[in-house]
C-alpha cells in the first residue's frame, strides 16, 4: 500500500524534554495526507499543536524506494475530544504534490457496517513492551461491531467501560481477528474496506484502542487480545460526520461506491407499526429503472404490500382488498408480481373474508391498483379455502396464476386462474391416473409462460399410495395436461417424496425444472429436469467435492416456502442456472451453483463478497438476461455476520456484488435476498430483509446500474 506514509513528528530543540512521535497516516489527494489530530500535538496533548515543519512524511514505492515530503499546512478538525476520542482527523498539506502513487479513495457510501471484517494499516510497534516503531507496514484483519456504545458490545469488559459512548456518526469501532491491537504508531493509520477483488477504500482512521478488561487504553502491547479490545477509530466516508471538513478542504478526495449498488429500507404505509415489520416476497423489473416489489406488513394481522421504483426513488402502497374483505383483524399477503410492461402489473396472494382465505389478485395500471376474489374451479360452491401462490405474465392480456383450494375440507387440490385480458377463470389442476382419489394433496408452485399460448406449471401431489410425486402441467390448445415428473435410478419406491422448487422456459416446448427427492436410502438428493422433444429426462444434482456423502440434502431455492420467486433461470435453452444449498461434509450448510451447458450439468463454485470466503448460507433467486448474463441472491453467514449475497455471471465467470446494506442495519445485520429481478444486463434489482439498529425486522430493496 504505498500510499500509507510513515510520519515523523520531531519538535527538535525547541522542546528538548519531548521524544519524537511516530504515527501513520493516507495518501487521499497528492497534496493531502489523512492521519490523526492527536499525532499533530506535543506529547499527543490537545492544545499543544506541533508546527508544520516539524513533521516529515516518508512514502515508500513498490520497487522499494523512498519519496520524502515536508508538511506545508495542518488542518485539525473541530470538535476533537482527547477524552474520548471523538473527532481525531487531521489533515497534513504537502510541501509538493506526489505524482507516482495513487491516492487512496475514500468510501462512498457511507456503509461501512455492510462488511464484516476491515483492514487496518499502520507502522506501529510488533513485539511486546517496545516503544519503537517497525518502521515496515503491518495490518490486522477485524471484524466490525457497528455498535457506538460500549454498554451495546456483548462482551465482559470492566464496568468502568460501560460509560464511553460515540455518535454513529462518528464511530467505527472494530475488535482483532486472532491478531495484536494497534499499537504505538499505528495511529493515523487508514481502516480499509476490501469492497471488490482488488478494490479497496478508506472508511476510518485509527484513533486508539480500548482494553475492555481494565478499561485502559493499549498503547504498546500488540500481543492478542481477541475480542477483550476495542479499536477506535473514526469514520471518514461520505456519510459520516467528519465528511464536511475532509471535502471542504480536500474538494478532489476521490470517492468509492462497491459496484453501483445501492440499499434502501423499504417504506411503510403511513400510520404503520415499524416494530411490527415487513416481508417481501416478490419482484418484477419490466424495464430498467422500473420494478414492483409485494409482500405485506405487520404482525399477527397482515396487510398487502408493494414497493414501487420509479424515477430513480421507491414509493409504497397499501393496496385495496375486495368488498367481502373481512373488516376486522384481517391478515392478507402479497406472495407474487410480474409486470409484462412498464405500465402493468399483477400480484396475487390470499386475504380473509368472514369465514375463510380466499386467494386475492390486484391489478395494477397506470399506478392505480384493483384488487379482486380469485374465481374458483367450475362446480365449487360455497366458500371454501383457497390461495393464490404465484403468478407469470407472458403479456398484458395473458396471465396464470396457480394455487390451492379446499373444496370438500377434506384435503387441498390444485387450481389454475388465467386471465385473457377479458377477465380471470379457473381450472381444477388436472392430475396423472394414480393421484389419490380422495386428497390428492396437490400444490403447485411453480409456472412459466415463454409465449401467451405456451405454459408450464410445476408442483407434486399424492397418488393412490401415499407416495408424493412431482407433477408437470403442460398449457395446449387451450387446455391443460398433466405428466408425472421422472426420477433418477435412486428414488425411493416406497415412502417417496418429491419437492420441485423451480422452473424455467425459455421457449415454448424447452424446460428446466428443480427439487430434491427421497432415494431408496433415505438421502436426500437434488433433481434436474429438461424438457425436450415433447418429454421429460431427469439426472441427479451434481454437486460440489465437499458435499457430505451421506445425506447432502440438496435443495433449490423456496427458503420462504413460497413460489414467489424461482431458483431456476435460462438465458438460452441450452444455458441455465439452478442454485440452492447443500449440506457440507463440514456439517454446514453452503450456497449451491448448477450450470447447463453442452448440455451437461455442473456444479461451480460460489463467488463470496470480501470477508465471507468459505461461508455458509444459500441462493434462493436466479434470473437470467442474455446469454452468459445471471443474476442469484440469497444470504451467507461469515464470522458471526449474515449478509445478502449477490453473485453475477459474465462472460463464464461468477463474481460476488458486494450488498451494500441500509446505514440503520444492526449488527449482525441478519440480511438476506428472497427475490432478484433484471429488465437487463445493466440494471437489476433485489428484495429481502434485514435486521435494523431499532431491533426491528424491515425490508430490504437493493438496486444496481
Amino acid at each position: 500500500m504505498p500510499a500509507i506514509p510513515f510520519l515523523v513528528f520531531d519538535p527538535g530543540t525547541s522542546h528538548p524534554f519531548t521524544n519524537k512521535q511516530y504515527c501513520t497516516g493516507v495518501l487521499i489527494d497528492p497534496t493531502w495526507v489523512l492521519t490523526a489530530q492527536h499525532c499533530t500535538n506535543l506529547n499527543q496533548q490537545q492544545g499543544h499543536p506541533l508546527l508544520p515543519r516539524e513533521v516529515t512524511v516518508t512514502f515508500t514505492t513498490l520497487g522499494g524506494s523512498k519519496e520524502v515530503r515536508k508538511v506545508r499546512q495542518i488542518q485539525r478538525a473541530p470538535g476533537y475530544s482527547q477524552g474520548t476520542g471523538i473527532g481525531d482527523i487531521a489533515l497534513l498539506k504537502l510541501s509538493a504534490p506526489v505524482t507516482d502513487i495513487s491516492p487512496m479513495p475514500l468510501l462512498a457510501s457511507g456503509q461501512a457496517g455492510s462488511f464484516p471484517a476491515v483492514h487496518r494499516f499502520g507502522y506501529g510497534v510488533t513485539s511486546a513492551g517496545s516503544q519503537t516503531p517497525s518502521k515496515v507496514l503491518n495490518y490486522s484483519v477485524e471484524g466490525v461491531w457497528h455498535k457506538s456504545s460500549t454498554s451495546d458490545l456483548p462482551v465482559n469488559m470492566n464496568a468502568n467501560c460501560e460509560g464511553l459512548s460515540w455518535p454513529p456518526a462518528n464511530a467505527l469501532w472494530t475488535y482483532g481477528i486472532n491478531q495484536g491491537a494497534m499499537a504505538e504508531g499505528d495511529s493515523g493509520g487508514p481502516v480499509i474496506d476490501d469492497i471488490a477483488p482488488g478494490s479497496y477504500a478508506v472508511a476510518g482512521i485509527t484513533s486508539s484502542s480500548l482494553d475492555l478488561r481494565n478499561c485502559t487504553l493499549k498503547k504498546y502491547d500488540p500481543s492478542t487480545l481477541g475480542r477483550q479490545y476495542l479499536g477506535l477509530s473514526n469514520r471518514v466516508d461520505q456519510g459520516s460526520a467528519e465528511w464536511g471538513f475532509i471535502s471542504g478542504l480536500v474538494p478532489g478526495a476521490e470517492l468509492l461506491s462497491p459496484g453501483g449498488w445501492t440499499a434502501t429500507r423499504a417504506a411503510l404505509p403511513a400510520g404503520a407499526d415499524p416494530s411490527q415489520g415487513v416481508s417481501l416476497y416478490a419482484m418484477s423489473c419490466p424495464s430498467a429503472g422500473i420494478c414492483t416489489v409485494a409482500g405485506s406488513y405487520g404482525g399477527i394481522y397482515s396487510a398487502p404490500l408493494l414497493e414501487t421504483l420509479s424515477g430513480g426513488s421507491w414509493s409504497v402502497t397499501q393496496p385495496p382488498l375486495p368488498p367481502d374483505a373481512y373488516p376486522y383483524n384481517q391478515s392478507a399477503d402479497l406472495r407474487s408480481v410480474s409486470c409484462p410492461d412498464s405500465g402493468t402489473c399483477v400480484a396475487i396472494g390470499s386475504y380473509e373474508d368472514a369465514n375463510t382465505d380466499a386467494g386475492l389478485i390486484e391489478t395494477g395500471s397506470g399506478g392505480t391498483w384493483a384488487a379482486s376474489r380469485a374465481p374458483m374451479p367450475p362446480g365449487v360452491t360455497g366458500d371454501p379455502y383457497s390461495t393464490l401462490d404465484t403468478v407469470t405474465c407472458a403479456s398484458s392480456t395473458a396471465c396464470v396464476a396457480l394455487g390451492t383450494y379446499d373444496p370438500f375440507s377434506s384435503g387441498f387440490d390444485g387450481m389454475i386462474d388465467t386471465f385473457n385480458g377479458q377477465g380471470w377463470a379457473s381450472v381444477a389442476a388436472p392430475l396423472p391416473a394414480d393421484a389419490a382419489a380422495s386428497d390428492p394433496n396437490t400444490s403447485l408452485g411453480y409456472a412459466s409462460c415463454p409465449t401467451a399460448t405456451s405454459c408450464i406449471a410445476a408442483g407434486s401431489y399424492v397418488d393412490a399410495s401415499g407416495d408424493t410425486k412431482g407433477v408437470f402441467e403442460s398449457y395446449h390448445n387451450g387446455s391443460w395436461a398433466s405428466a408425472v415428473l421422472p426420477l433418477p435410478a435412486d428414488a425411493a419406491t416406497s415412502g417417496l417424496f418429491v419437492n420441485v422448487e423451480g422452473l424455467a422456459c425459455p421457449a415454448a416446448g424447452a424446460c428446466v425444472a428443480a427439487g430434491n427427492y427421497a432415494t431408496s436410502d433415505g438421502q436426500v438428493h437434488g433433481f434436474l429436469s429438461q424438457l425436450s422433444g415433447g418429454s421429460w429426462s431427469t439426472v441427479e444434482a451434481p454437486l460440489p467435492a465437499d458435499a457430505a456423502t451421506a445425506d447432502p440434502d440438496a435443495n433449490f431455492g423456496d427458503f420462504n416456502g413460497l413460489g414467489a420467486t424461482s431458483p431456476v433461470a435460462c438465458s438460452a435453452t441450452t444455458a441455465c442456472v439452478a442454485v440452492g444449498s447443500y449440506f457440507s461434509n463440514s456439517n454446514a450448510t453452503r450456497p449451491l451453483i448448477e450450470q447447463l451447458s453442452g448440455g451437461t450439468w455442473a456444479s461451480v463454485p460460489v463467488a463470496f463478497p470480501p470477508g465471507y470466503a468459505g461461508g455458509s448460507g444459500y441462493l434462493n433467486s436466479a434470473v437470467c438476461t442474455g446469454a452468459g448474463d445471471c443474476l442469484a441472491s440469497g444470504s451467507v453467514t461469515a464470522n458471526g455476520n449474515t449478509t445478502a449475497l449477490a453473485d453475477t455471471l459474465a462472460s463464464g465467470n461468477w463474481t460476488a456484488v458486494p450488498v451494500m446494506l441500509p446505514q440503520d442495519s444492526a449488527s449482525p445485520p441478519n440480511a438476506f435476498a428472497w427475490a432478484t429481478d433484471c429488465a437487463d444486463p445493466g440494471f437489476c434489482a433485489a428484495a429481502g430483509g434485514y435486521y435494523a439498529s431499532d431491533s426491528t425486522n424491515q425490508g430490504l430493496l437493493v438496486t444496481s446500474g
